[in-house]
């Protein structure tokens, strides 16, 4: 009977198997089960998650189809419902242990391993009579299908295919003589950088891990292994009026330094986008990557700008990446110029979502800021659905506002679709996973291709840390923690997560020392360091900080106190807090399942009322720790 259930189940997977939409809630559908039922049931059955069963299933019928040759690698990956080349070759090489394109050198080298292993045997002149007849018979079958199969790959060349071709695009230089436009030449490395990133075949460093090398004396060779990339683009923009003219150079690192290709492109400011869609025809094919059909299509839409419109968009861009509260106001006040200007034009509408949903997910957000978001989103679908960045910034709402897991799985999986490069969509996504399933590696994952993507943004490394702690992983917290601080460090929430691993190993002096430091440097962070009071058993400094706090909270600090009173035992205070944490909808309040400060409150019953106003998998379905 649970066999016949999990065929039942394979089943359903297989005719949807490159369906790159298909869900645990899909497959809850199908099943007739609810996805917390379904959970249990194959956990009970498998020891795996719903997505992790997915996925495994997939990565088999992947080693099926790349034995038969029936594609290469990146098309086999779109054939068993992954969306990203990259990210199918890592979950391959996760689970198998060897990349995709290595499959048929290891099924040779199998052969040959079991071929002589019973060679050996047939010919140990101890071995006995009664089994040199057998043995005689399973070598001749062996020898017969090591024939079949060499000279099936020798009539069938292999299709081999490397892991994705990695790039990364330097800091234009500026050749206009003129510092004011610093801004244009910054969005035009934005804006290059984003549309190769819409090749799924590429791997693409993000723009703010590249702007450390800005008038760097690094060499070229050092940056890629730096980057982690094979490939690094250099180039120079210079602008007279509403002309531009772009210099590209191509470069490939290995095995040696070897400029591939220079090109010029000149184009006037409303034909931007034609010559961007040039610029990155020419580097995919530089670097040995097909579009697909659609992406081709995309690039082949012709599209003018608004030149006023544009540089508004470019200035809110500039002052928006600079992340102070300052730039932003500054930054969002350019692109609701740039709206006013030219409405029509989707991407100062889809930066504002972006930018309005970093403030609603920020320490001290705008009560209206998921509004807006919400709002600057709808305005960029009804223009332009393609575009990855507006379906992040749509998922950021349905994530962090509405708190509505499906939209929010639908809305990752189109960024990733339109966009398979984009860090922060990983990092989010990272945390949905951590929210709605008990599969440990895999939120993990995610949360580290952020960090390959984007490799010198503390705020990933960070991320990383604090969800190692959540799972009791302290040592590799720790460890993530300290790569931000080397990266930042004045970075206030490395501080807080490398207080957070300190605690869960019970090193209460240095957790404290690590939350005094992170409060030193951003207050905010204050009800923290009453948390790691509290797990030290320092009831009083925990108590009269929670006092202070509870004068006038702010968002953060209504979440701080339910952790500080949980933690001292305190079980109606801490509920009193987390009902005003629900009441004005803290973004972080759908993961108190996921908080190991609010352990102790998983055996009052209280606690199954909030999570089922989130609709949450039950406390028993997840194993963490307290720290």
């Amino acid at each position: 009977m649970n066999q016949e259930f999990l065929n039942k189940l394979e089943s359903i997977i297989e005719s949807n198997l490159d369906n790159d939409q298909f869900s645990v809630e899909d497959l809850a559908k199908a099943i007739g089960q609810s996805r917390s039922t379904l959970h249990r049931k194959i956990s009970d059955l498998t020891g795996q998650s719903t997505s992790q069963f997915i996925r495994e299933y997939r990565l088999q019928k992947a080693h099926e189809l790349l034995l038969k040759q029936e594609g290469n690698v990146s098309e086999i990956a779109f054939k068993v419902g992954f969306n990203s080349s990259s990210y199918f070759s890592k979950c391959f090489h996760d689970y198998y242990g060897y990349p995709p394109n290595e499959i048929h050198s290891k099924s040779q080298k199998f052969v040959q391993e079991n071929l002589d292993e019973n060679l050996s045997t047939s010919i140990n002149p101890e071995g006995k009579n009664k089994f040199r007849s057998s043995s005689r018979l399973l070598i001749l079958s062996l020898v017969g299908f090591a024939v079949i199969l060499l000279t099936f790959f020798s009539l069938n060349p292999i299709k081999t295919s490397s892991n994705p071709p990695s790039l990364a695009v330097l800091p234009l230089h500026n050749l206009t003589g003129e510092t004011d436009q610093d801004y244009f030449v910054d969005g035009l490395h934005d804006a290059i950088t984003g549309k190769l990133g819409q090749v799924s075949e590429l791997r693409v460093i993000s723009r703010t891990s590249t702007l450390r090398y800005r008038d760097t004396d690094t060499n070229i060779t050092e940056i890629a292994r730096e980057l982690g990339v094979r490939n690094l683009i250099e180039g120079s923009v210079y602008k007279a009026g509403d002309s531009v003219r772009i210099q590209i150079q191509l470069i490939d690192v290995e095995p040696e330094e070897k400029h591939i290709w220079a090109k010029s492109y000149a184009r006037n400011t409303a034909n931007i986008f034609a010559m961007l869609s040039e610029v990155t025809v020419d580097i995919a094919e530089g670097v040995h990557v097909s579009l697909t059909p659609e992406q081709e299509r995309q690039l082949a839409v012709p599209r003018e700008v608004n030149p006023e419109a544009y540089k508004a968009y470019l200035r809110g861009n500039y002052y928006l990446n600079q992340y102070t509260p300052e730039t932003y106001e500054r930054g969002i006040s350019y692109l609701l110029e740039a709206t006013r200007i030219d409405p029509a034009d989707p991407l100062p509408w889809a930066r504002l979502a972006l930018g309005y949903n970093i403030a609603g997910h920020g320490i001290t957000p705008p009560e209206d800021a998921y509004k807006l978001a919400q709002a600057a989103a709808d305005r960029a679908l009804q223009i332009d659905s393609t575009l990855g960045e507006v379906h992040l910034a749509q998922a950021l709402v349905d994530l962090y506002e509405t708190w509505d897991w499906d939209a929010t799985e639908e809305g990752f999986r189109k960024v990733f679709k339109y966009n398979p490069n984009i860090a922060e969509a990983y990092a989010h996504y990272s945390w949905f996973l951590d929210l709605i399933e008990a599969d440990f590696q895999h939120v993990i994952d995610h949360q580290k291709i952020a960090v390959d993507l984007d490799p010198f943004t503390p705020l990933y490394s960070t991320y990383l840390s604090f969800i190692y702690s959540s799972y009791g992983k302290y040592d590799e917290a720790i460890k993530a923690a300290e790569k931000s601080l080397s990266i930042n460090p004045d970075y206030a929430y490395a501080y807080h997560v490398l207080g957070l691993a300190y605690s869960g190993k019970e090193m209460h002096n240095k957790a404290i020392e690590a939350h005094k430091k992170s409060v030193q440097l951003n207050p905010r962070w204050t009800y923290a360091l009453g948390a790691a009071y509290a797990v030290a058993g320092n009831e009083d400094k925990a108590l009269s900080i929670a006092d202070s706090l509870s004068m006038n909270p702010i968002p953060i600090e209504t979440w701080g106190l339910a952790e500080i009173y949980a933690t001292l035992g305190d079980y109606e205070k801490a509920f009193s807090w987390l009902d005003e944490c629900y009441r004005i909808r803290f973004s972080w309040y759908p993961w108190i399942n996921r908080n190991p400060r609010f352990n102790p409150l998983k055996k009052d019953p209280r606690f199954k009322i909030h999570l089922e106003r989130l609709d949450l998998p039950e406390p028993e379905m997840l194993t963490l720790t307290q720290y």
